[in-house]
């Protein structure tokens, strides 16, 4: 059903496509709505499993550098998809999402390794990370995802605060 659903979305824009064509024709509506609340649900969904399959690993058995190079390589494999859902017209769209999903990811990561909360001045830098490097990331897909993915991670690397340097 989700590949269905991500199938038209790369085929239509997000804004136009409907969920009957979204989620197949042969699928019944209801079935559909069982399963998700809207065509951001899906969005969301979509993305925070990207998230859990690469940063909810940071840790476990990645590294901050294999995770992030993973989620980069994926997301450039799927650049066509990404592109879509970040082009929604919508203020929900993946655009809007993506710094928030990938922050809760973050601070699950520093959380589960340390055993401790961010207070707030380390929560408001990994949020100006989160948002800063969801922006330019959205920027690199929407653009063609032509730039290297190791110039990006450079990039990315280099903005990550330093008490987060240190836990990953």
């Amino acid at each position: 059903m989700v590949t269905a659903v991500a199938n038209v979305t790369m085929r239509e824009s997000k804004a136009r496509s409907t969920m009957q064509k979204r989620a197949g024709h042969s699928l019944p509506r209801q079935t559909f709505y069982n399963h998700f609340l809207d065509k951001q649900d899906v969005v969301n969904w979509l993305n925070m499993q990207l998230d859990m399959k690469t940063l909810g690993r940071i840790g476990i058995d990645l590294t901050w550098r294999e995770a992030v190079r993973m989620k980069l390589e994926i997301m450039k494999a799927k650049q066509h998809l990404f592109a879509s859902l970040y082009e929604a017209e919508s203020t929900m769209g993946l655009f809007s999402n993506e710094a928030n999903i990938t922050f809760e990811n973050y601070v699950a990561n520093i959380t589960r390794i340390t055993g401790k909360t961010l207070n707030t001045h380390e929560s408001a830098l990994l949020k100006i990370y989160c948002y800063g490097t969801s922006r330019l990331i959205a920027e690199w897909i929407m653009s063609g995802a032509k730039e290297p993915i190791a110039e990006l991670m450079q990039a990315c690397e280099h903005a990550l605060p330093l008490f987060v340097q240190r836990i990953f």
